[in-house]
């Protein structure tokens, strides 16, 4: 996977909740063309692929959640975290003696994570990209599941809490220089490319 986003997102420049929300809606519309979520939506995912995949996000999870807990970025979004939501469903549904894999493209972001870590900008790009569909789609997606997909399950309303989230990214963005709200955007962008991949990647295992 490449370090940054693919070209087609080079032409992004303002960084406004506008532009975010016109990048996820292109991001949702190429996820639901890809078979692992045509499968997941027809409730017919297989509890051990979807054990994988939650094995995979409970890593980008954990450490963003570590990094961004650190500077404050879930001050009023304690509810929004989902590492521990993750690995729960996880621990509910994997079987076998040895953990599930890491795939490559979880390599691949964890490995760009790093490089960005320390930018407050890029990461509330990967908090908004991690964490809005669950906030958007959850309700639906609790049902299509298997086990209890404690995932897209919230003790907060999931309106007030992206309302919560739109309002932190577009302030700090409204008070970030061009280029440093920039990397929001370019952010949010390379997790939602790192998550069609991850989801690619699963439908190539033999299982």
């Amino acid at each position: 996977m490449n370090d940054k986003p693919s070209t087609r997102w080079s032409g992004l420049g303002q960084s406004t909740m506008s532009d975010l929300e016109i990048t996820t809606a292109k991001y949702y519309d190429e996820a639901g063309k890809q078979k692992f979520i045509q499968i997941l939506q027809e409730g017919e995912l297989s509890s051990k692929l979807y054990a994988i995949y939650l094995w995979n996000l409970h890593k980008k999870y954990d450490l963003l959640e570590t990094i961004a807990d650190g500077i404050n970025l879930f001050e009023d979004l304690h509810d929004l975290k989902r590492k521990s939501k993750a690995l729960e469903d996880y621990n509910e549904l994997w079987n076998d003696d040895e953990p599930a894999p890491i795939l490559n493209s979880t390599n691949e972001y964890i490995k760009h994570f790093r490089e960005v870590m320390h930018d407050s900008n890029a990461l509330l790009g990967h908090m908004y990209a991690l964490y809005i569909g669950n906030l958007e789609h959850g309700n639906y997606l609790s049902a299509k599941v298997p086990g209890e997909g404690r995932l897209f399950q919230y003790d907060t309303n999931t309106i007030d809490l992206k309302q919560v989230l739109d309002t932190k990214v577009e302030t700090a963005t409204n008070n970030s220089l061009h280029w440093e709200a920039f990397n929001t955007e370019i952010e949010c962008a390379y997790c939602f490319e790192s998550s069609i991949e991850l989801r690619n990647e699963l439908m190539e295992l033999d299982i």
